[in-house]
């Protein structure tokens, strides 16, 4: 099993950020769907430590509601929890070709730990 930590802008629009992760994530959960029904993977259950069951870890679902883009502390809170997510992440996936400052923070904490970094944009 893969714990993918996705990695996508929020504060330069936060509705419209959600809304592309969760369509990226659909994407993703399509693939594993597409091999359950093709018989690649058999059943969920029994193939948890095979490479390609990956689990999405998306802060942008968790984290929005107390989160504050305005510099108080509500965003670095938000931001220790995001990498606290991504420490425990085998991968994390760029999904975005426009790096801000709390992903460039993401992306060069998995180079410092060790994490492999996918580019998915």
């Amino acid at each position: 099993m893969i714990k993918a930590y996705i990695c996508h802008p929020y504060a330069n629009d936060p509705k419209g950020n959600i809304e592309k992760v969760t369509e990226i994530v659909k994407e993703f959960a399509a693939l594993s769907i597409d091999q359950l029904k093709n018989g690649t993977i058999t059943s969920a259950e029994t193939h948890l430590n095979r490479e390609f069951v990956v689990v999405p870890i998306v802060p942008l679902f968790a984290f929005p509601p107390f989160m504050s883009e305005d510099g108080d502390v509500d965003r670095e809170i938000a931001l220790a929890f995001c990498l606290a997510l991504l420490e425990g992440c085998d991968e994390i996936w760029v999904c975005s070709k426009d790096i801000t400052s709390g992903m460039q923070l993401e992306i060069s904490k998995a180079a410092e730990w060790g994490i492999k970094i996918v580019w998915k944009s």
